[in-house]
C-alpha cells in the first residue's frame, strides 16, 4: 500500500475476488464511479458495485441491478481492502475517470497523485495476475481467471448454497459453477470417509475413529460376536413377527442390521 505498484496490485486483486469479477471482460471499461462505499445497518462499511458493465454474467436480469457482492472492510486491520481501496481512489488521476491507471514511474508519498494521466491497457489489464505472480515470485504464474475460480471454490467448499454463489459472480444458472465444484479438495474426502464410517460403525468403532487408541484400550478380535451389531431396539422382533406368517421358518433376517431414522417397506406377494 506504501507504493503506487503496490497499491494497484492489491486493490485491483481484491476488487477481483471479494467481488468475484470475471478475469478480462470489461475492465479497461471501469470508471471511478464503478465502486461505490455503503454501510449496512450494523454500520459496518464496504464496497460495492453501483453501475452495470452490461457484460454476459453481472446483469441481475430480475431487477435490472448488478450483482450482490460486497467487499466488507476488516476494522482496525492494515491491510482493510476498504481502507485500500479509498486511499486508492484517492491518489488516482483526477484527470481521467478510468478506474485502473498506470502508476507513475517516480512518486511522492505526500503528494495526492501517484497514478499518471494513462489508463492501464486490455492487454495490461488481461495479464495482471501473472504479472503479480512474477512480481511476487508465486509458486506458479496464475491468470485472473484463476481467482474468479477459487472465490467461487471456496465459497462452495464452506457449504453456501448455489444460488447464493450465483448471486455474488453474477452467473444465471447453476451449470455454469459446478464446474468450479467438481474437485473434491482432501478435507472434504476426509469427512466423506468420517460420515460413511460413522453411519455403520457401532459405539465401539465410533470411539475408535474420534479418539486416539492408547495402550489401556482392550484388543478386538477381528471376528466380531452378533452383539457387535445390535438393531434398532424391537426391531428384529418386530420385522420377524410381520414375516413369519410368508416365510417357512422363522428367521432373524435383521439380526446383523441396523436402521436409524429409516422407513422400511415390505412388499409380500400373496
Amino acid at each position: 500500500m506504501d507504493t503506487p505498484n503496490g497499491l494497484l496490485n492489491k486493490v485491483w486483486f481484491e476488487v477481483m475476488y471479494f467481488l468475484c469479477r470475471r478475469g478480462q471482460v470489461n475492465l479497461r471499461a471501469m470508471t471511478i464511479e464503478t465502486f461505490e462505499l455503503s454501510t449496512d445497518s450494523t454500520g459496518k462499511r464496504y464496497i460495492f458495485q453501483k453501475t452495470d458493465e452490461l457484460d454476459k454474467n453481472h446483469r441481475d436480469t430480475t431487477t435490472g441491478t448488478v450483482t450482490q457482492g460486497r467487499m466488507y472492510e476488516l476494522q482496525g486491520n492494515p491491510a482493510c481492502p476498504v481502507e485500500s481501496f479509498l486511499k486508492y481512489k484517492s491518489k488516482l488521476n483526477k484527470d481521467i475517470n478510468a478506474l485502473w491507471q498506470r502508476p507513475l514511474d517516480s512518486f511522492v508519498p505526500e503528494e495526492e497523485t501517484w497514478f499518471c494521466k494513462a489508463p492501464l491497457g486490455k492487454n495490461t489489464l488481461a495479464n495482471m495476475m501473472a504479472t503479480i505472480s512474477r512480481q511476487g515470485e508465486l509458486s506458479q504464474r496464475y491468470t485472473n481467471h484463476s481467482i474468479r475460480s477459487t472465490a467461487i471454490t471456496v465459497l462452495d467448499e464452506a457449504g453456501y448454497e448455489a444460488r447464493h454463489i450465483m448471486a455474488i459472480s453474477g452467473h444465471r444458472n447453476e451449470a455454469s459453477i459446478r464446474s468450479y465444484s467438481a474437485h473434491v479438495s482432501e478435507e472434504q474426502t476426509r469427512r466423506i470417509s468420517e460420515s460413511l464410517t460413522l453411519s455403520t460403525a457401532d459405539d465401539r468403532a465410533v470411539d475408535v475413529y474420534q479418539r486416539p487408541a492408547t495402550s489401556a484400550s482392550p484388543a478386538r478380535s477381528p471376528i466380531r460376536n452378533d452383539s457387535d451389531h445390535p438393531s434398532t431396539p424391537n426391531l428384529n422382533q418386530i420385522m420377524n413377527t410381520v414375516l413369519s406368517p410368508v416365510m417357512s421358518t422363522s428367521t432373524d433376517v435383521f439380526k446383523y442390521n441396523r436402521f436409524d431414522g429409516c422407513t422400511i417397506n415390505i412388499n409380500v406377494q400373496k
